[in-house]
């Protein structure tokens, strides 16, 4: 399947995992509501292809298992949160364990050679060079693994060719902390491009019933703002509490959430989990196209719960 179809297919996967439930097929059916006109202000839009909202499937999806990792041998999974392929074609795992009442969780991020075999462990648990806490974040790109470390508020780069320590990015120490248009933000989340660079995003997320907004920008490995149309997202709804050590806030994302891929050119497609519309802007932040069904899930009104 070429690169751009795997990426649409993630993020239409990503689409069913907010709307589905664990209803039946028939009953879930019942929520899916076809929208009689395009909305005016998606109709406004450029290079803007709409699809009928009725239009049966032309393709199915099978899920296939292909390989099991953590199955034997060590080290032996507990909770998977997430994963990455590397350039080598080798699975990053981040897991959590269970530590101990001081400690609640361990986070280890394990390389797994493509036929299932444990390969090394990245990085390490702790507050040194190359080491991490609560992790947030895992990403692979252009030869790195990337490790959102949250306690230590930094990201931690691997080289996939040994899967060693590189260096890493101090949140706060970043040049761009002065930035006008970024200033009194905070940092949200990032996504590493294919060309090394990292889109930051920053948010002014009130912890109220107020929606956030967010923006990113294009970064360097050297921590500089570089040349990108800062690109602006809606936030979602998040849930938190003012605690010491400050703890992360819990998104809401069945209350609507932007959704953001890259391409393998770097190419950003973008959608807002309420509307079946995808968009597509280029490596600049320049909106190229976008596509749009007319179809709508069960509303959701904060103020009933």
């Amino acid at each position: 399947m070429p690169q751009h179809q795997r990426l649409l297919l993630s993020l239409l996967l990503s689409f069913l995992l907010v709307h589905c439930s664990s209803k039946s097929k028939t009953e879930r059916s019942n929520y899916t509501r076809i929208l009689d006109e395009v909305p005016q202000r998606i109709q406004a839009m450029e290079n803007l292809t709409v699809f009928p909202g009725d239009a049966e499937p032309t393709h199915s999806i099978e899920l296939v298992p292909e390989q099991s990792y953590g199955k034997s041998g060590e080290p032996f999974l507990t909770q998977v949160l997430g994963s990455v392929v590397d350039d080598k074609g080798r699975v990053i795992i981040l897991d959590q364990k269970k530590y101990s009442s001081d400690f609640p969780f361990l986070y280890n991020v394990y390389a797994y050679n493509a036929d299932g075999t444990f390969r090394t462990q990245v990085g390490g648990t702790g507050r040194g060079p190359g080491e991490y806490g609560m992790v947030l974040g895992l990403q692979s790109k252009a030869e790195k693994v990337f490790v959102l470390d949250y306690t230590g508020k930094r990201i931690n780069t691997y080289t996939t060719a040994d899967y060693s320590y590189e260096r890493t990015s101090l949140i706060e120490k970043w040049d761009i902390r002065d930035d006008e248009d970024i200033k009194g933000m905070k940092f949200g989340y990032f996504k590493a491009r294919n060309d090394g660079n990292l889109l930051v995003l920053f948010y002014d997320f009130d912890m109220g019933t107020t929606r956030s907004t967010g923006t990113y920008f294009l970064i360097d490995m050297d921590d500089n703002r570089l040349d990108y149309d800062p690109f602006v997202v809606k936030g979602s709804f998040k849930m938190g509490v003012e605690s010491t050590p400050p703890r992360p806030s819990i998104p809401l994302p069945f209350m609507g959430e932007t959704l953001i891929a890259l391409s393998p050119e770097d190419d950003l497609y973008s959608a807002w989990s309420k509307d079946f519309l995808i968009e597509k802007y280029n490596d600049k932040g320049t909106y190229q196209s976008a596509i749009y069904y007319p179809v709508k899930g069960a509303p959701f009104e904060l103020d009933d719960y």
